[in-house]
């Protein structure tokens, strides 16, 4: 079973980059905690589930992809909502969260071996 306070620590430190640029842009706060909470979910997910058949590079992408798919099938009102712009935020952000988790994997490995 996981340890769930290191991967919420780790998922909010993420998500809080995510929301950087939403931030600098000034946008409506209930805007930017909705981005904040999804983003914060879908690295949760991506720390906790483990797809056996999908190397690492593309198990991020995939699961924030699939958590986003939902949303890119909302109705397009008034031309605010730019689905290419949440994919490719989507793919970044799920393979920023796989970067990391591979890292302290590796990390985690190397301190485990010398204890």
């Amino acid at each position: 079973m996981p340890n769930f306070l290191p991967i919420f620590i780790i998922s909010a430190i993420l998500a809080l980059f995510d929301i950087i640029p939403l931030l600098a842009r000034r946008r409506p706060w209930r805007y930017n905690m909705a981005m904040y909470w999804q983003a914060l979910i879908t690295a949760m997910a991506i720390f906790i589930v483990v797809l056996p058949s999908v190397p690492w590079w593309g198990q991020g992408p995939l699961i924030a992809t699939a958590i986003l798919m939902p949303q890119l099938i909302l109705p397009l009102v008034r031309g605010a909502y730019v689905w290419y712009v949440a994919l490719l935020n989507a793919i970044v952000f799920g393979f920023a969260c796989s970067l990391v988790k591979l890292s302290l994997a590796d990390i985690g490995h190397f301190f485990a071996a010398a204890a």
